[in-house]
This record gives C-alpha cells, structure tokens and sequence, in this order.
C-alpha cells in the first residue's frame, strides 16, 4: 500500500517537472493543450463543420431535391394521353370523305330533271297533233287521215274472229288484226255470224273499192274494204245503229290495212250526239270526175226533233278521205 502511493507521487512529480520543463513558460500552449484535453469530441466534430463537409452534406439535400422531379416523372404518362387524343381528332378527316359522297347525290338530282325533260316533248307532241286534225274537220267539207283513229299494229294477226267487243265503238280498231291478208268478200264474211250482226237495212255490208285507181285485179289487196258495221244492241232493222269504217291497203304493201276512215269517230269529234241508223252504201263509183271510186253513203240520223237523212261522198285523198255532202 505504501509503495503504491510512494509510486503515484513520483509520477505527479515527473509529470510537474516535464510540463514546467517544456512549457517554457508558454501558458497559452498549456490553455490550449488543456483546452485540447478537455473537449476531444469538439475537436473530432469540428471537421464536420468544415465547407467541405457542409457540401458534402448540402450534396444529399440536392440529391433529394433531385429525387423529388422523378416523383413528379408519373404526370409524364399523362403526356401519352394526349397523343392518343390528337388521333381521335384525326378521325375529323374520315368525316370530310364522307361528305365527299355528297357530290355522287347530284346525279341522282339531274337524273329526275332529265326525265322531265323527256316527258315534256311528248306531251306537247300529243296536244297538238289532235288540234290540227280537228281543224279540218270543221264546216260540210272535211278531210281525214289514219292519225286521227285508234291503229292497231298491222303486223299483228290473228287467225280466227276475236271475240267481239262490248263497246260498239270498238267494234272497227278490233278487227284489224283479223282482217290483215283478207282481200276478198268471201274471206270476211264469216264476221256476220261470228259477231251476230244484225242486217243492213238497205244495200250490202261488204264492198271492195280501187280508191287510188291501182288494183290490177280483184282481191289482190290493193283495194280498200268498205264494211258497214251494225250494233246487236240495238236490235233488227229500220232502227238498227249503225257505223262506216274504211280499211285503207298500206302503200307499197297490198293486203296490209289500217283504218283510213271511222264515222262515228269523226262525229265524235266533230261534238256531233245524234246517233247514226241505217247507214246504207249507196255505190262505190266515181261520181266526181277524178277517175277514181268514191264511196257514196246515206246516213239516217234521228234525235228528238224527228229523223233526217244525209248523204255524203268520200273521195281519197292518197291519205284518207275528203268527206264532201251528196245530192240527198
């Protein structure tokens, strides 16, 4: 124990005789080595303090302040958004095509036009031709022509009678297909009976007539057939109604006929009403000098005012009949 004491005083001694030996008598060295023994954590912080060290840790912070524009980086997806919306406004051109299609309706609107104007020439067309023809048929002395009657194709032709029409005015556009290549009276005869004709009340119901002075022979379909047709309404003779139709040959085709001359039509459109009975051929001969046949015909009309008789010439025109009166 002694000894132990005896060795910590020697080493105070030594240590007093060192510092007070190397000192010199520098007692702010001694402060400072003091001050250096008393705070060695200050002395191992200090560094940290240093500019460098404050960059460095300055430098986490900026990295950090880095690190904060990538969280915002998830906006940037929102920026693909807006490209995939700039393509739906390009679906505005799919539209402009469409109304490219507008101009393929404009045909569709000059078509119809143009078929007005197609429409337009025919029915002037049809308007005037009856004016003209109606024209002439004014006054005693009137002219005809096939225009002015319902004309059946004469390239149409049947073999046996057709059956007879209910309307009496038919009775003469009816027969035409029949009566194509019958030159002679003996071939139209069976149209009596097959239609029920009643008689005429005077002269014969067929007659044959060169009225343009061409036949060579008879029946070789140059002359025009004369039929007088009679109603079956009406009943028998003196009072049977009665209708003059006149089957013209075609030009240069003998044996072809059309219907060059209608009475009753005429005196339709002539705005005549009385009906006409008894029409009786009076003779097929030339009565007024021009070498060609006439057809001479009387007409009993009656109304309420009594019954009158008229008589009439038919005189060929080349194309249809100058309709003159008669001595009655």
């Amino acid at each position: 124990m002694t000894k132990r004491i005896t060795i910590l005083a020697t080493g105070a001694c030594l240590a007093a005789f060192v510092a007070a030996a190397c000192g010199g008598g520098n007692d702010d060295a001694s402060e400072a080595s003091a001050d250096a023994a008393q705070s060695p954590a200050a002395d191992t912080a200090a560094p940290i303090e240093t500019p460098d060290d404050a960059a460095a840790r300055d430098a986490p912070a900026d990295d950090a302040d880095d690190a904060a524009p990538r969280a915002e980086a998830p906006p940037r997806p929102t920026e693909p958004a807006q490209v995939t919306e700039a393509p739906a406004e390009q679906a505005a051109p799919p539209a402009e095509p469409a109304a490219a299609t507008a101009p393929a309706e404009a045909p569709t609107v000059d078509e119809p036009a143009a078929s007005e104007d197609e429409v337009e020439p025919a029915v002037e067309a049809d308007t005037t031709a009856p004016a003209v023809d109606s024209a002439a048929l004014t006054g005693d002395e009137i002219v005809t022509t096939p225009s002015l009657f319902d004309q059946p194709d004469p390239g149409v032709t049947v073999a046996e009678v057709p059956d007879r029409p209910d309307a009496f005015a038919d009775f003469g556009s009816t027969l035409v297909p029949w009566i194509q290549g019958r030159t002679t009276i003996d071939a139209l005869l069976p149209l009596s009976s097959a239609w029920a004709l009643p008689r005429v009340a005077d002269g014969s119901r067929w007659n044959l007539a060169d009225t343009n002075r061409d036949a060579i022979q008879p029946g070789d379909g140059r002359s025009s057939i004369v039929l007088v047709f009679t109603d079956p309404a009406t009943g028998g003779a003196p009072d049977v109604g009665s209708n003059l139709v006149i089957y013209d040959p075609l030009p240069d085709s003998p044996g072809v006929f059309r219907i060059a001359y209608d009475h009753n039509a005429v005196k339709q459109l002539r705005g005549e009403t009385a009906s006409s009975l008894n029409i009786i051929v009076r003779s097929v001969e030339d009565v007024n000098g021009d070498a060609r046949r006439d057809i001479s015909f009387d007409e009993l009309l009656c109304d309420d005012a009594g019954c009158t008789t008229t008589a009439y010439v038919l005189s060929s025109e080349g194309n249809g009949y100058r309709r003159t009166l008669g001595d009655g």
